[in-house]
């Protein structure tokens, strides 16, 4: 579990959940189609905690609901990116060096 999550066992991550819920129905923050109470979704950060200061709290204006769908979708392609980020990094690390 990151550092990030940890700090959600206190229980704020329900809390925060809750004031979200109080505003739906609002537009998904990934596609703009409405999420409704019953809909499946989950509070989307605007914002990567990725780099996110541990000791800085995250600001309830960065967290806005999202279709579980959407979100998972977007979360899937990020980490695509930092993965084949990481793949290009090691093989140009080793393009052109012959093996003796």
């Amino acid at each position: 579990m990151s550092r990030h999550h940890e700090k959600w066992r206190n229980g704020e991550g329900k809390r925060q959940r809750a004031r979200l819920e109080r505003t739906l129905p609002a537009p998904c923050c990934r596609c703009g189609l409405p999420v409704r109470s019953g809909d499946e979704w989950e509070a989307d950060h605007l914002v990567s905690l990725v780099g996110w200061p541990e000791h800085q709290p995250y600001p309830d204006h960065l967290i806005k609901p999202a279709h579980k769908s959407c979100n998972r979708r977007a979360g899937g392609k990020d980490g695509a990116k930092i993965t084949n980020n990481r793949r290009r990094a090691k093989s140009d690390a080793t393009k052109g060096i012959r093996p003796w």
